[in-house]
This record gives C-alpha cells, sequence and structure tokens, in this order.
C-alpha cells in the first residue's frame, strides 16, 4: 500500500476509534497525521504528503487541567453509613 493509501486507513481508523473533543461530532473535519514528536514540537503530514511543524500547545492545556483537578480534590463523598 503506497504513503496516501496508508494515510486515509489510518484517517478512517481515526473516525472510528478517535473522539478529538473540539471537532464538531456532526461534521468532523479531517485530522492531521503526526509522524514525530519532541518536546513541544510536532511534525505533521498534510493531507497532500507534505509535512509541517507544528506547537503542540493544548496538551499542555489538558495535563494542567487534570492536574489541577487532581490536586484540588479531597476524596470521595461522604455517604451515610446507613440505620
Amino acid at each position: 500500500m503506497n504513503g496516501l493509501g496508508r494515510q486515509a486507513e489510518l484517517i478512517a481508523f481515526d473516525r472510528e476509534h478517535v473522539w478529538h473533543p473540539y471537532s464538531s461530532a456532526l461534521a468532523p473535519s479531517t485530522p492531521y497525521l503526526v509522524g514525530s514528536a519532541s518536546g513541544v514540537r510536532l511534525r505533521l503530514r498534510r493531507r497532500n504528503g507534505q509535512v509541517c511543524s507544528v506547537i503542540d500547545a493544548m496538551s499542555c492545556w489538558w495535563c494542567a487541567r487534570t492536574a489541577t483537578q487532581c490536586l484540588s480534590w479531597t476524596g470521595p463523598p461522604a455517604t451515610s453509613s446507613g440505620g
């Protein structure tokens, strides 16, 4: 299978199995494939096969949000002992 055929196969798999929280559930756009990553930089493969480098600024938002929730978590809610 050539590179573009493999790309189409990966995008089809993505559509069936991955939720993208910032895309429309009714009319999602075609995702970019990540060829590699190093630190905050991602190398994306565009639909036409070109490669571009971008900074991943969203994953840190999710990590910061999760860390804040974990740090402020006081444990499970108290339950009544019944009686």
